[in-house]
Formats: structure tokens, sequence, C-alpha cells
């Protein structure tokens, strides 16, 4: 198995960016477990010898992609709760009409 390239690392990581954007889960998550092999694999190859700005960089753009997920599950989460208040009031306006 050969060791993936820095390059391939930068890709895995746009296109998990990608998969974010479209809100395709099942697709980043298969990204993600992939990205996180490819990259054991090249510190275990690579070990002292992987370029350290190399590194930061990729460093910094999963910092930037966790911080786009949090941004997204938050969102998410607040439109959950929006749909569930309604539904609530919903049922009670429900169950007032019915009374009268």
């Amino acid at each position: 198995m050969s060791v993936p390239a820095l390059h391939e690392l930068h890709a895995g990581l746009e296109a998990l960016d990608g998969a974010i954007d479209a809100d395709d889960l099942s697709g980043a998550g298969d990204i993600m477990s992939a990205y996180d092999r490819q990259l054991r694999q090249y510190i275990e190859q690579t070990g002292q010898d992987a370029p350290l700005a190399g590194l930061r960089q990729l460093l910094g753009m999963q910092n930037a992609l966790l911080s786009r997920m949090r941004d997204r599950q938050e969102a998410l989460g607040d439109e959950l709760r929006r749909d569930r208040r309604a539904v609530r009031a919903s049922q009670a306006y429900a169950q007032v009409g019915v009374s009268l």
C-alpha cells in the first residue's frame, strides 16, 4: 500500500467540505473515515520526516471544517426545536378546538 501524499490528504478534506455543503451526512462520514485512515498511514510512514508546514495547514483545514460542522449541527438543532414547538402548538390548538 502506497503512502498517501499531502495533496491527497488536502483533497480528502476538500471532499469532506463538499459533502458538508451538500448536507450529505452519510458521504461525509465515509469521507471522514477514509481521511482518518490516510492521515494515520501518512504519519506512520513519514514519521519525523513529515513536513511540519504541510501538517499545520491540514490542521488548520480540519479545525475550520470542525467549526463549520459545529455551526451546522447547532443550526439543525435549532430547526428541530422550532419544528417540535410548532407541532406542540398545533396539537394544543387542535385539542382546544375539539373540546369547544
